[in-house]
């Protein structure tokens, strides 16, 4: 159980994390990832996928089509309103969830469905075993993710995350150690799935084994930054030290 937290406990995160991610950087951030947003679902709808010719068998990839479409539609125009300074700097908060969405999006969603789509343009790979790679990727990735917040919790109990404390200042310690579990989760989970991917599509695709291999590794790592950027908007409803003034500049602790 976590003790009454106040925004000191989590100092050191707001320092050295949030402290780079102003409104005015996040909004630049989107200028540029706008046109990248694009490129990645062009790449994987397009070219993994490949809507115009060989089309992957992966079940209900025609839906998923018309969803990343206009999933990427309403991000981008969501993206357009928070580069505007009245909006960003009024809902910093939606701002940073957009943010947390942006950067799943070009990473861990765009690359984990270029990778099941390429597995699917196997004709070896069959729709169930397509389903049960997904769902065990998936089930990997969700306990990486339950693993990660539980290291949060013992290290903010530890004080870890405080600034000017013991803990503090072996913190770099604390979270080597407390990475092992989530990182023998991930690999376990992910060792899992590739095997069942090459028992089934074989070797005789190796530049497609390899760009699978990275989108499921990609996949996973994001999955190590999710519990951080939820901790940080967590803060940022909880505490008003977490947010930036008019200046750019975050408010003073309490």
């Amino acid at each position: 159980m976590l003790r009454k937290l106040r925004d000191k406990d989590f100092e050191a995160i707001r320092n050295s994390a949030l402290s780079r991610q102003t409104p005015s950087n996040l909004a630049g951030a989107f200028i540029i990832c706008i046109p990248l947003l694009w490129l990645m679902y062009f790449l994987v709808i397009y070219v993994a996928g490949d809507a115009t010719g060989y089309v992957t068998n992966y079940p209900l990839f025609s839906e998923m089509m018309l969803i990343c479409f206009w999933f990427t539609v309403v991000l981008t125009g969501l993206m357009i309103v928070f580069t505007f300074q009245y909006f960003y700097m009024k809902f910093q908060k939606i701002q940073y969830i957009l943010a947390i969405v942006l950067s799943h999006a070009l990473f861990s969603v765009s690359f984990y469905l270029a990778a099941l789509f390429i597995i699917g343009k196997s004709d070896r790979v069959s729709e169930d075993v397509l389903t049960k790679i997904t769902l065990i990727s998936l089930s990997s990735m969700v306990l990486v993710v339950i693993v990660a917040i539980i290291r949060f919790i013992i290290l903010l109990n530890k004080g870890a995350y405080r600034k000017g404390t013991a803990k503090d200042i072996q913190r770099a310690k604390f979270e080597g150690y407390s990475y092992v579990p989530a990182v023998v989760t991930a690999s376990t989970s992910l060792v899992i799935s590739l095997q069942m991917i090459i028992s089934s599509y074989g070797f005789q695709g190796f530049r497609e084994i390899i760009v699978i291999v990275i989108g499921f590794l990609v996949a996973h790592v994001m999955s190590f930054v999710l519990p951080e950027q939820l901790v940080i908007l967590y803060c940022k409803y909880c505490f008003k030290s977490f947010n930036f003034d008019n200046r750019g500049k975050l408010h003073l602790m309490e």
